[in-house]
């Protein structure tokens, strides 16, 4: 047999067989920890029962309960498996928001209605909230909320129900570009007309998907998938509702032009008047580039499959030996790139001159084909 690559040749030696995938392996990071509100922070409408000025509320170390100034219900709190309850009749209206802002990246909650909620109850997933403008006196949050795209959660909708669609608040949402259908206007459909939304007028876009929405007592899952400016799509218990792309903003509230992207921001779950139990509120970071979970592709680049791993440089001899009792190999980049595979045993392995050139990792594998 002739010699194995060796320049460049660095031995990492045998590594164990792949495990199945937990949660923290997909890159899943909990936004509510399930015991305390550490990391969140509260906005409550600024005028509410004849009480102004609450703008955002400073959470307090390790607490599980958020109750505003005069109020006698929790306007968010922990309550059993480890679930938000929303307080409901008399709590001011807003929302529970991330610290951090996000860009690309994939949110999920499941969110319930307890039996005997109201047709016209309302709440939301907020998206790419602006809270850097609670700092401005002279911005616009008149709504209970800083600007954001509002997946509107609201029973009554359109046509008797249609949750999770999605809704530009007059002066607080961005523009969004969707497609929606010819002779009904705003509602969702993959195949309509290209449209935008200008959100100086209250815009709700609906969806002509059959609403998924689970019955009163049972859970919903709701999803986001949010990659930067570019697009986003919104899912409820698996069915996508609606997408929107090229999000964009007023550089000048006052003024629709000139506009730019509208790309990142917080991630709020609202309260607006009605009871709802909000739990699993999680986040993925997606890779801006490929649209993958970032942690996946960290597992890609790193991944050790069973066999021995070698780094080979290509730019010498373009052939390798695989040794008796392995069944072939893989040939990746440093960037974790599959660039070539081989199936063979006790053979010399031709790489053809096409193949990426620089150091390469060779994995030598021992699983049977």
């Amino acid at each position: 047999m002739g010699k194995i690559f060796r320049a460049g040749l660095y031995c990492l030696g045998l590594s164990q067989a792949v495990l199945a995938q937990t949660s923290a392996d997909s890159g899943w990071t909990n936004l509510f920890n399930g015991t305390n509100f550490n990391g969140l922070y509260v906005y409550a409408k600024a005028t509410t029962n004849g009480q102004a000025g609450y703008g955002r509320v400073t959470i307090a170390q390790d607490s599980a309960r958020v109750r505003i100034a005069n109020q006698t219900t929790a306007m968010f709190q922990v309550d059993t498996g480890k679930t938000i309850k929303v307080g409901g009749s008399g709590v001011p209206n807003g929302y529970i928001g991330t610290i951090r802002q996000y860009s690309y990246y994939h949110v999920r909650v499941q969110y319930m209605w307890p039996t005997g909620t109201a047709a016209t109850a309302n709440a939301g997933l907020l998206i790419n909230l602006d809270s850097a403008s609670l700092l401005s006196s002279s911005y616009n949050t008149t709504n209970n909320r800083p600007q954001s795209i509002e997946v509107n959660m609201k029973r009554d909708g359109n046509d008797g129900g249609d949750p999770f669609t999605l809704w530009s608040a007059a002066s607080l949402g961005p523009y969004i570009t969707t497609r929606v259908v010819d002779s009904v206007a705003w509602k969702y459909s993959p195949t309509g007309i290209v449209w935008t939304d200008n959100p100086w007028g209250n815009r709700t876009i609906y969806s002509t998907v059959p609403n998924p929405e689970k019955p009163l007592g049972q859970w919903n899952q709701g999803e986001a998938y949010m990659y930067g400016a570019d697009s986003g799509t919104f899912i409820l218990n698996g069915v996508v509702r609606t997408k929107g792309w090229n999000f964009q903003t007023r550089v000048n509230p006052n003024n629709p032009t000139p506009r730019v992207a509208y790309s990142r921001g917080n991630i709020g779950l609202q309260s607006e008047g009605s009871v709802i139990y909000y739990r699993n509120f999680q986040i993925q970071i997606l890779d801006s580039a490929t649209g993958k979970p970032v942690a996946l592709l960290n597992q890609e680049r790193n991944r050790k499959l069973t066999g021995r791993e070698l780094m080979v440089n290509a730019s010498g001899e373009r052939w390798i030996d695989i040794p008796k009792g392995y069944s072939g190999l893989q040939l990746y980049n440093l960037r974790g790139r599959l660039v070539w595979s081989f199936r063979g045993s006790d053979v010399r392995a031709v790489v053809p001159v096409d193949v990426e050139k620089g150091i390469l990792r060779a994995r030598f594998l021992t699983e049977k084909y």
